[in-house]
């Protein structure tokens, strides 16, 4: 015949019985319960059972009812009643348990608290704190944040212009416990840096709360490019590429700097890092190559740096052809072309802020649609070699010029002075224009330009 234990009850308002040496397997065990002990009308339970069976062919079955959780109210005495129904039984047999007051509170449930998840924090940049709180019931959970500034006493935070704790609704999980997400969001400030964020949970099922805290904040500050590379030029020839960086905290950054395309690593950079008033830092790092480096047109000069603020490092380049390198050739100041029978002509110009020195300069004459290229050697024109000199920032500059000896005044005549250089994609020309013959310009079409006016068939107009 089935033996049919007593009724035991486990942690969370969970109830089991056991039935031991019955035979055949089929059994049946319901469960309800009574509240108060007096109403007539008992509310049934969820169950579930385990069967087993024991070397003599008979069985063991062991039921357990869902808990009591939401199902009852946990102030007030109560009655589980188990009811087992058998073959071998010529009655059903029935178990019960009752409460009291005391056992009331085997209902509750302690909350477990998870670590505070902390994201990466930047100054002046909405964070949101987060802390994960399950296996509670009931719901009257407390949640309080607070923050511990370094070498002070903690203070409550409240909802405020700096501080924002959003609503969050507790979530009934299967097994009738809860999961609370509790939230804190904020702005840090760079002297939040060594502070603490605490959570602290209160639960009735708690005799203290539970805290837990960030341990100290690391609040961080991404650099800020203050400009582009800057480049200059030594006394000596040497380049120098100059990187700043500002607002970063904490101090620690790297910074690579590399050229190509022949990978000249020969320098280490020099790295100034300065400490501002606000707590953040401002980094000066400058580079030094040879000058000679730049005479190829696929240099590239590259800086790359690193900070912990930063997701993956972050970098800038200059080539020599950039619309920003510094020292592109300008032709200026041509000077016109003055013919006069039998006197020596010159004709200079001016090309000036360019570097490196490798500087290449043509000239070309032009008679009518014809256009030839001058040799540097020649019987007819005169041209010099070039002699670069320094400007005031160590970049170059330079007077190219011809001379030769006219022997006619009337011919439809231009020279252009093109000029090539690494930083330059394409070269650049300068022309002297139509040749001034006594004082006038000569016009290809016959007429005469003189104080902006044109006269044509004896006709004056204004040009």
């Amino acid at each position: 015949f089935p033996k049919v234990r007593n009724i035991t009850r486990s942690p969370g308002g969970t109830f089991s019985l056991d039935v031991h040496h019955f035979s055949p397997e089929k059994i049946t065990v319901s469960w309800e319960v009574i509240q108060p002990p007096s109403s007539t009308q008992p509310h049934p339970i969820e169950s579930t059972i385990i069967i087993t069976q024991n070397q003599d062919r008979t069985f063991n079955a062991t039921s357990t009812c869902e808990s009591l959780r939401g199902l009852i109210n946990e102030n007030e005495v109560y009655v589980v009643r188990a009811v087992v129904e058998h073959r071998k039984l010529k009655h059903v047999k029935r178990r019960e348990w009752r409460s009291d007051d005391k056992d009331t509170k085997d209902l509750l449930a302690r909350p477990e608290v998870g670590m505070i998840r902390i994201p990466k924090l930047f100054v002046n940049k909405h964070s949101q704190l987060q802390c994960t709180i399950s296996k509670f019931y009931p719901d009257e959970l407390t949640v309080n944040w607070l923050m511990k500034e370094k070498g002070k006493k903690e203070f409550p935070t409240t909802n405020s212009e700096r501080y924002k704790m959003p609503d969050s609704r507790s979530q009934l999980q299967p097994d009738k416990t809860f999961t609370h997400t509790a939230l804190l969001e904020f702005t840090p400030l760079l002297e939040d840096v060594g502070s603490e964020v605490i959570c602290r949970v209160s639960h009735p099922s708690l005799k203290e709360p539970i805290e837990r805290t960030t341990g100290p904040l690391q609040v961080l500050a991404k650099p800020e490019l203050q400009q582009p590379i800057q480049l200059s030029v030594t006394d000596s020839g040497d380049v120098v590429g100059c990187l700043t960086l500002i607002n970063f905290y904490p101090q620690d950054i790297t910074v690579n700097w590399t050229c190509n395309p022949i990978q000249y690593k020969e320098n280490m950079p020099e790295n100034k890092v300065i400490g501002n008033k606000n707590g953040t830092f401002r980094l000066e790092s400058q580079y030094k190559i040879p000058g000679k480096l730049l005479e190829n047109t696929e240099f590239i000069m590259k800086v790359t740096w690193k900070h912990e603020s930063m997701e993956r490092p972050e970098c800038r380049e200059i080539s020599i052809q950039d619309q920003d390198f510094p020292w592109r050739p300008r032709i200026e100041d041509m000077s016109p072309l003055i013919l006069q029978v039998g006197q020596e002509t010159n004709v200079t110009c001016k090309v000036s802020s360019y570097f490196p020195g490798n500087l290449r300069v043509t000239w070309l004459e032009k008679r009518g649609k014809t256009l030839s290229v001058l040799k540097n050697k020649s019987s007819k024109y005169r041209i010099p070699d070039i002699e670069h000199e320094r400007m005031d920032d160590n970049s170059y500059q330079c007077s190219p010029s011809l001379s030769f000896t006219p022997t006619s005044d009337k011919e439809d005549l231009e020279f252009i002075c093109r000029v090539e250089h690494p930083s330059l994609e394409h070269p650049i020309e300068q022309s002297t224009g139509p040749p001034v013959i006594n004082g006038e310009f000569y016009n290809r079409n016959k007429c005469i330009f003189q104080n902006s006016h044109c006269i044509s068939n004896n006709k004056a107009e204004l040009c």
